[in-house]
């Protein structure tokens, strides 16, 4: 722990320590991307937003298409034959002789969130009073939205696909449905759109569309020791003096604590009525790590050892243990090629 700074040790919490996790969402859900959600058991249905990071930006892929011979490998249909994207628009068109059965795109927000949350992920527990079920928060980190035709799109008369630009399915990282995703036409411009109705008179098949989110999470017992190697290292977890310090960008809460603990007090007497909610108390976790709330960054300059208030209890060391042992592995496996 004296030799491991804290960049390398945010490098490998994230790389190594943390889980992706896909969920369907229903096509008329509106997400923040990038956000902390409150994800109960993973059902999207009790999602809750409590935090913001309002510098990351959004970014998308164009629609593509699903490898024949390989699982969740997508490619590019930019330079796929009968297709046209055009410039202005953004529009993508696909003549009807060359429509494949599946296309897919992707829309995300970078990694730079992935840091700034375990340099302020104790800050915002604390805010909130939140100990218990930690790994039910996650950074939404990404939305793929899937167009498929449920019948093979074989034989199909003269005309042309067109489906909608990135742009529509997000503005300022809020993700929703468009109106109209994709339609059929016979005009090549496609300034004439065919309503479902008259696409299937004339022989075009109807399309479906689902929606999965992917987020990012830790599991509850990373946090504890997340929290004593930050303040092993001198820092109160529980302020933004760590995030200043390393220049991270702070994310923003979006919700009151009262908000929130009704939110899951209701979603749990729905789901789970014998669950109970379980709050945090600062006094114990905190005192014996850093002491005082308000200890500041220069009073835990001292070298490591010599200030008791900064030496992790036995169950934060015991924690903090377990991931090092983790990280040493994947690094050993590395080494071997494996």
């Amino acid at each position: 722990m004296r030799s491991l700074s804290l960049e390398s040790y945010h490098d490998i919490c994230d790389r190594d320590l943390s889980f992706y996790t896909w969920f369907t969402a229903p096509n008329d859900m509106q997400i923040q991307l990038g956000s902390i959600y409150y994800v109960p058991n993973w059902k999207l249905d009790g999602a809750f937003e409590i935090a913001e990071m309002p510098a990351v930006d959004a970014t998308a892929t164009i629609w593509s298409t699903e490898h024949a011979h390989v699982d969740d490998l997508w490619n590019p249909i930019c330079c796929a034959e009968g297709t046209f994207i055009s410039p202005e628009s953004g529009w993508t068109r696909v003549d009807s002789a060359c429509v494949m059965d599946t296309y897919s795109l992707t829309i995300g927000v970078s990694a730079s969130s992935h840091k700034a949350w375990m340099a302020q992920a104790s800050h915002i527990f604390a805010s909130l009073e939140i100990q218990a079920n930690r790994d039910e928060y996650a950074i939404l980190q990404g939305v793929r939205v899937t167009m498929y035709f449920p019948d093979s799109p074989n034989d199909l008369p003269p005309g042309y696909l067109f489906l909608c630009p990135s742009h529509q399915f997000e503005s300022h990282r809020w993700y929703q449905l468009p109106d109209c995703p994709a339609y059929w036409s016979v005009n090549p411009s496609g300034a004439e759109r065919l309503t479902p109705e008259e696409a299937a008179h004339l022989g075009f098949p109807d399309f479906e569309l689902y929606v999965k989110i992917y987020g990012l999470r830790w599991m509850d017992d990373m946090y504890p020791g997340m929290r004593q190697f930050h303040a092993t290292k001198g820092y109160n977890p529980d302020t933004l003096d760590l995030a200043t310090d390393l220049g991270y960008p702070f994310y923003e809460l979006t919700c009151e604590k009262d908000e929130l603990h009704t939110h899951v007090r209701n979603w749990k007497e729905e789901n789970e009525p014998s669950a109970s909610i379980e709050l945090l108390d600062l006094t114990d976790e905190t005192s014996s790590v850093v002491g005082e709330e308000n200890v500041s960054v220069e009073d835990g300059v001292n070298e490591l050892g010599e200030a008791e208030s900064t030496q992790p209890s036995p169950g934060g060391m015991l924690i903090i243990y377990l991931q090092l042992a983790l990280i040493g592995t994947c690094f050993a496996l590395t080494l071997c090629g494996l």
